[in-house]
């Protein structure tokens, strides 16, 4: 489905010794889009992000 991206990812920082899962989902309208993102630390299980955005498209010409 074009309008609703899933995405799914793996992290390995050797510097740090550190895992992460992430998982984000959104949602794409002519005129705006919004996205979730969730982080988890494989490692250490208290550490976790979560992220959202917000998009607005302009169009000047009306095109």
């Amino acid at each position: 489905m074009s309008f609703v991206p899933l995405r799914m990812g793996y992290e390995k920082d050797w510097d740090m010794d550190k895992q992460h899962l992430s998982a984000g989902a959104g949602c794409i309208f002519p005129s705006f889009a919004f996205d979730v993102a969730f982080r988890q630390n494989l490692d250490w299980v208290s550490e976790r992000q979560l992220s959202f955005a917000l998009k607005f498209f302009f169009d000047p010409y009306g095109a």
